[in-house]
């Protein structure tokens, strides 16, 4: 499965018929040939979160070359900032219709300009004349209804998080991993339900979810195969490298918990999935090298130092391969946090705005993890201080901790629905046999892995 460029698909052809005419023809850049700086200045003024290589065109509208004004034109959006007024964003497949219209002031005075009304599903876009001339730009949108009808359009140029993600994407991200566990030897053991139990407490998975993994995990229904292109095809368009991303990720940490000390490279199913993602040896490296360092921050065992040095390193290779940091952690972190916990025990550290990612993952990412971050540049968490760095840590550890212990009482809730379904089962006349000793079986299986759980804590 082979990943085309966003700047090599149909929708950024379109952009490239239109974009000259939206910009006058003035102070242009077209992707892949956006200077990276103006790219980033545009994206940090107001860029609402797009994901840099989702940027098919840039406008720069400011004097000094900053690019902080203009607009840019992603694989999802039109984001304007024009000159003294407030940025603004049209989300192409939430158009409904175009109007001309009077355009008012902040107080509501019309202004005498006559400018395009961008009606969507839940608010309007005015755009004036001198931001964008309507000859060019009323064009351009029909256009891009057009494309949105042919489903070439994204629906987001943003990073969403697994458990923000559909139920049926949730659910075959989740029969992923557990064919994974069932490949090797045919069974699942209590480690490997351990890690299941714990992925799917990350994502905030309902019973109902849980119910349906236990059903799988007993008579799997579909081939590995199957369930990958289900998921790629069920979560939203313009998400799905980031998600075979996060999905190898944990596919590694299912096989290092499991086969400690083994060459992870040479795992079939490493291999397998890498292989059906297309996914190089560089970005598994990477991939691996961003999980050992959230290990290691975590147990505060390695020097500040040297892991000022890794986080250079991540930040530096991770784009040079092609890997987003925030897409290894879009199911959150391999040492048990959430994407939530993470984006909220960060945030209360005052880390934001790290590294381009969205507001719905600001502080996401290896290199911001656990206190050790990049912020205004890269700052070390150390400069504020030892003892703040080492609370940071138990901050994030106490988020570990509840992760654990959702993760026991979901345990409990399914224990107790086994031994429910087994005592209705003896109640029955011609009790079946087969299926009596599976649900012994499972239940054992889980009392293990519950057992596992509340023995290591954190590790």
């Amino acid at each position: 499965m082979t990943t085309v460029p966003s700047h090599c698909t149909p929708f950024a052809a379109i952009v490239r018929q239109f974009a000259p005419l939206l910009a006058r023809g003035r102070d242009l850049y077209v992707a892949p040939n956006i200077p990276e700086k103006k790219l980033q200045g545009a994206l940090k003024s107001y860029g609402g979160g797009a994901r840099p290589e989702t940027v098919l065109a840039l406008h720069d509208a400011t004097k000094l070359g900053s690019a902080s004004e203009g607009f840019l034109i992603t694989t999802a959006s039109l984001y304007l900032h024009p000159r003294n007024d407030v940025p603004r964003a049209v989300r192409f497949i939430s158009i409904t219709y175009l109007s001309c219209e009077p355009l008012t002031n902040a107080k509501g005075v019309q202004t005498g300009q006559w400018g395009t009304r961008v009606h969507m599903q839940n608010n309007t876009v005015d755009i004036a004349p001198d931001e964008i001339p309507p000859d060019a730009l009323q064009p351009f949108l029909v256009e891009v209804q057009r494309a949105v009808q042919q489903g070439i359009v994204d629906s987001t140029d943003g990073l969403i998080p697994v458990q923000d993600m559909p139920d049926a994407a949730k659910l075959d991200y989740v029969l992923a991993i557990v064919l994974l566990a069932l490949q090797n030897d045919g069974i699942i053991d209590p480690v490997e339900m351990q890690e299941i139990q714990l992925l799917m407490s990350r994502l905030q998975f309902s019973p109902s979810l849980r119910a349906a993994v236990r059903i799988f995990m007993g008579a799997p229904t579909s081939t590995i195969e199957q369930v990958l292109d289900r998921l790629v095809a069920g979560v939203p368009r313009g998400t799905e490298r980031a998600i075979q991303f996060s999905l190898l990720k944990d596919v590694i940490q299912v096989y290092r918990r499991t086969r400690p000390n083994s060459d992870m490279y040479s795992d079939p199913f490493v291999q397998f999935i890498a292989y059906r993602f297309g996914i190089t040896h560089d970005q598994v490296t990477l991939i691996v090298n961003a999980c050992n360092f959230d290990e290691d921050v975590l147990g505060g065992e390695v020097a500040d130092d040297v892991l000022m040095a890794r986080v250079k390193q991540l930040v530096a290779c991770a784009p040079a391969v092609g890997v987003p940091l925030a897409a290894v952690h879009l199911s959150g972190s391999v040492v048990g946090l959430s994407a939530a916990g993470m984006t909220s025990g960060l945030a209360a550290l005052g880390f934001g705005g790290v590294l381009g990612f969205s507001s719905m993952f600001t502080g996401i990412g290896a290199a911001v993890l656990l206190g050790i971050g990049v912020h205004k540049g890269v700052q070390h968490l150390a400069n504020r201080g030892e003892n703040e760095s080492r609370r940071a840590r138990e901050a994030l550890k106490q988020e570990v901790l509840r992760v654990h212990q959702t993760t026991i009482n979901n345990l409990i809730d399914d224990v107790s629905q086994i031994a429910s379904d087994i005592v209705d089962l003896q109640l029955q006349p011609d009790i079946d046999r087969a299926r009596l000793m599976k649900l012994s079986n499972e239940l054992s299986l889980f009392i293990r892995a519950m057992k596992g759980l509340r023995d290591k804590g954190i590790s």
